[in-house]
């Protein structure tokens, strides 16, 4: 939650095939426990040290109501589990995008 208080761009580990211009949403988990920020995807690939993992730097594009894209709702839409990546329903897509 605090990543985007101090900055416009923040560096986050890249685990699946992301492109830039790629919109992402960041589900910050408990005690908040929902979709919070829409992203946009600037750069990827980028070589970094630790275990020689990939990078990626996203854009904060917008923030959510924490209130908004909660876990229940979220599962009430067909997402039962998150944990990491994962593809979003189309109507939650339209919803996130208005």
């Amino acid at each position: 939650m605090n990543a985007f208080k101090d900055n416009d761009e923040i560096i986050c580990k890249q685990s699946t095939n992301i492109n830039v211009g790629d919109i992402i949403y960041l589900y910050v988990t408990e005690p908040i426990s929902a979709i919070i920020f829409k992203c946009e995807v600037t750069e990827t690939d980028i070589p970094y040290n630790y275990n020689n993992d990939n990078l990626s730097i996203s854009k904060f594009i917008k923030q959510y109501d924490n209130d908004n894209y909660t876990y229940s709702y979220l599962n009430e839409l067909g997402i039962k589990a998150i944990r990491g990546p994962r593809k979003i329903p189309n109507k939650l897509s339209i919803l996130l995008n208005k």
